[in-house]
């Protein structure tokens, strides 16, 4: 009898995987974004290879890093969440197996 119940609920312990792993990619996808924009922000701040100063960075340079922040944050936030809610998936499978 624990054979089949141990048989029966693979799938659905397949398919809580598939969804845990989706939240980590696309934490991974922000992650991604994030260093994108901000090699995009980089080079606006670079002329002949070094960073302008101070007094050259234009009020939309600050606007766009602003965002670039709260871009960053949000990926942090989305991994952080998913690590935990993967975490406790974990904790709840090898609780099952004892």
């Amino acid at each position: 009898m624990g054979d089949l119940v141990r048989r029966n609920s693979i799938p659905d312990i397949g398919e809580q995987t598939d969804r845990h792993q989706e939240l980590l990619n696309t934490a991974s996808d922000q992650f991604l974004l994030a260093q994108v924009l901000m090699n995009q922000q980089e080079d606006v701040l670079r002329t002949n290879g070094h960073f302008i100063e101070d007094g050259m960075v234009k009020d939309e340079m600050e606007k766009r890093q602003q965002e670039i922040r709260k871009t960053m944050q949000a990926a942090e936030q989305e991994y952080i969440d998913a690590k935990y809610k993967c975490l406790d998936f974990l904790s709840l499978m090898l609780g099952k197996q004892g």
